[in-house]
């Protein structure tokens, strides 16, 4: 854990360099609960106490997202997140309710992807994924033909020729350009979800 935290004490002092050594410090215990907090969510989810668990996740905004008949518009919508908290529990939240395609990059390790997979999938609702790649964008736009809602992580760092530079904490960060190019060209909505 020595390298992870050393690690995080040299990216919070490049994002908040005008910050305090006492602030970043108080931003580095917060993350690690906040992590501590998303592993338990994950356990819970994965248990007989999902549902209960489930039905307390207010989605905020969520008028935003109903339509008549339950779900989105026949062009479908795009859900703009990122790794706050334990998303795969508002993803499963949202899917209880709406027909929802997670879009999603995986892990290095495989069997961890597999497991997440069964998580996401646990109690049912109208989940499917999406991994990203050299097909991704012909799912993501499948998913919106079929007027499906669409959740995408927009947070990590994407390869050159997927992306945009943009400013990230002072610094250049490539982000995923495909997720606005294809709202604005298929005229769809997007909403921020956290």
């Amino acid at each position: 854990m020595g390298a992870v935290t050393d690690l995080s004490r040299i990216n919070l002092q490049l994002a908040f360099p005008e910050e305090s050594v006492a602030f970043r410090q108080n931003v580095l215990e917060q993350s690690f609960q906040n992590l501590g907090m998303g592993v338990a969510e994950l356990a819970l989810l994965q248990g007989p106490h999902r549902e209960h668990v489930l039905d307390g996740v207010h989605l905020e905004g969520e008028e935003n997202l109903a339509r008549p008949g339950g779900g989105p518009s026949e062009r479908g919508a795009l859900i703009v997140t990122a790794h706050f908290g334990t998303w795969d529990l508002y993803a499963a939240a949202i899917a209880r309710r709406y027909p929802l395609t997670v879009i999603h990059r995986g892990f290095k390790n495989e069997r961890i992807t597999e497991m997440m997979t069964r998580v996401r999938h646990a109690g049912g609702g109208d989940l499917e994924e999406v991994r990203m790649g050299p097909r991704a964008v012909t799912g993501l736009l499948g998913a919106l033909r079929r007027g499906r809602y669409c959740i995408l992580l927009m947070d990590q760092n994407a390869r050159r020729e997927e992306g945009v530079f943009t400013p990230f904490f002072s610094r250049l960060a490539c982000t995923r350009s495909a997720p606005a190019v294809v709202a604005m060209r298929r005229g769809v909505p997007v909403y921020p979800g956290f």
